[in-house]
């Protein structure tokens, strides 16, 4: 069914469209032209589209075409005359230019990546570029968008180039090779269709599979078993960590530690206990929002320690909220780690957020305030190396 039009501007660009696709196919001797509506909203909206038709026409753009016989006084369509005079009354730019103009910028963005990453980048950018002057806007991104399509550059790159030695999760390997502890993240559903596109992986291959096989993931789950064997040496002295079904934590015997500290991401929590763990202290992985198991679990661990309980994620309302859950569950003294606002302003990004209702006692009430403000700043927790709690004990005051 034909498009009918009551946007002149619409119109316009809709004829250039065609007109390039025409001249990309090999040229057209068909007259370019689309139909206008008699369904406009209003007479003022009707005057205002033939108008701007009338200019285009009087520039030797267009031709304005009107219907036969008793609905003579009716625009039928507009035809296109002069490709380039269109171009200049709407100030669009020419296919053929925009695309000099991306290969361009992509060829000085290449340069600017690490040597190791250049070869896939050179590949998957001239894949973009030969879409793009057929026509095609791949992964919905088109040669007017280019920080996208820099974006999906440098994910993609940097996602085929990650070593299978290399053990840093996700978001950390993201922030330090990109610059961006999301960027890849955000990517990867682009990342994933061009491998599937370009025939390393079958339909049978599920995304979470191939994101895997790839090395990137947030960090490997846990090996849950079960069998009539011993479990020794459970003290976890070499960075590690177990998961435990939740009927089993009141059989736990928790021996006396000097701080809990809980964390909100699961990669922060991994490189937590493996970069930053204290002796005599525990952590634990709230999964985001603590649910019943981890209040449990809090509270056991809280009910055995000198000093505290501290909580670091996310500066943002959200963390905030979790920041509070963790301190009702506790049943320690209870300090925020590495959630201060100052952070937040050196490398986070301004937010808006609506206010939460929290106690005057919550540790997490002053963060709630300063985030419901006009000058509030966000930070992901990720973006964040995890360094270790201080207790008193340590002789370091604790901010």
């Amino acid at each position: 069914m034909r498009k009918r039009h009551t946007d002149a501007n619409t119109l316009f660009h809709r004829l250039l469209d065609r007109f390039e696709s025409a001249g990309l196919s090999g040229g057209s001797n068909k007259s370019i032209a689309e139909f206008v509506s008699q369904n406009f909203t209003s007479l003022d909206e009707e005057e205002k589209f033939k108008r701007m038709i009338m200019h285009a026409q009087s520039l030797g753009a267009v031709q304005l075409q009107m219907d036969k016989g008793d609905l003579s006084h009716l625009m039928k369509r507009v035809t296109l005359t002069d490709a380039q005079r269109l171009y200049d009354a709407t100030g669009r730019k020419p296919k053929r230019d925009k695309l000099e103009g991306a290969r361009s910028v992509l060829t000085d963005f290449l340069n600017s990546l690490p040597s190791k990453y250049q070869q896939e980048a050179l590949l998957v950018a001239q894949r973009l570029l030969e879409a793009w002057g057929s026509g095609r806007r791949p992964h919905r991104i088109g040669e007017d968008d280019i920080p996208s399509a820099k974006d999906f550059v440098k994910a993609y790159s940097a996602a085929l180039g990650k070593d299978e030695a290399d053990g840093r999760d996700l978001r950390t390997y993201s922030r330090q090779e990109c610059g961006d502890s999301k960027l890849i993240e955000r990517q990867m559903s682009r990342i994933i269709a061009e491998l599937r596109k370009l025939g390393r992986y079958g339909a049978d291959v599920h995304d979470d599979m191939i994101q895997a096989d790839l090395g990137l993931e947030k960090f490997p789950h846990l090996v849950q078993f079960t069998g009539d064997i011993p479990f020794a040496k459970a003290h976890f002295d070499r960075g590690r960590h177990i998961g435990i079904h939740p009927d089993l934590i009141e059989d736990l015997e928790i021996l006396p530690l000097r701080a809990l500290v809980t964390i909100e991401n699961y990669a922060s929590f991994n490189r937590y206990v493996s970069e930053a763990l204290k002796p005599g202290m525990a952590v634990l992985y709230t999964g985001g929002w603590p649910g019943a198991g981890e209040k449990r679990l809090i509270r056991k661990f809280s009910q055995n320690v000198s000093e505290g309980v501290f909580h670091w994620g996310d500066i943002d309302m959200a963390g905030a909220a979790i920041a509070d859950a963790v301190w009702k569950a506790s049943d320690a003294p209870f300090s925020l780690h590495q959630m201060a606002p100052q952070l937040a302003k050196d490398k986070g990004a301004p937010k808006l957020f609506k206010e939460i209702a929290v106690s005057d006692e919550s540790p997490a009430r002053e963060l709630v305030e300063w985030l419901s403000g006009e000058n509030a700043f966000s930070l992901e927790q990720e973006e964040l190396d995890p360094i270790p709690v201080q207790c008193r004990s340590d002789q370091i005051r604790y901010h």
